[in-house]
């Protein structure tokens, strides 16, 4: 996936919602068809781009969030400590 480079993989995602029986989902623009495909392909859900309500509801549903690096610094893991969500920080890329 050129341009394209996270901390866990696609195929890594799918493997822990298989074994662990859990629901992994994303938020990510619908804007790279490749990115769209593989998340069909692995059975993992990508809800598009929320807006800041629609995010902030499904983070307060969420076991843990999940850093994949992009963008290095963001506010995401803040807000999800704040609503007692723990998080998974990024694997070093």
């Amino acid at each position: 996936m050129t341009g394209t480079t996270f901390s866990w993989t696609i195929p890594g995602l799918a493997e822990i919602q298989s074994r662990l029986d859990i629901k992994i989902l994303g938020g990510m623009k619908n804007d790279r068809p490749l990115l769209a495909d593989l998340f069909v392909l692995h059975n993992l859900t990508n809800l598009g781009q929320l807006n800041k309500t629609e995010f902030y509801t499904q983070l307060a549903k969420s076991s843990v969030l999940v850093g994949v690096g992009k963008p290095k610094i963001s506010p995401s893991p803040w807000d999800a400590l704040c609503m007692g969500v723990p998080v998974g920080p990024p694997r070093q890329i």
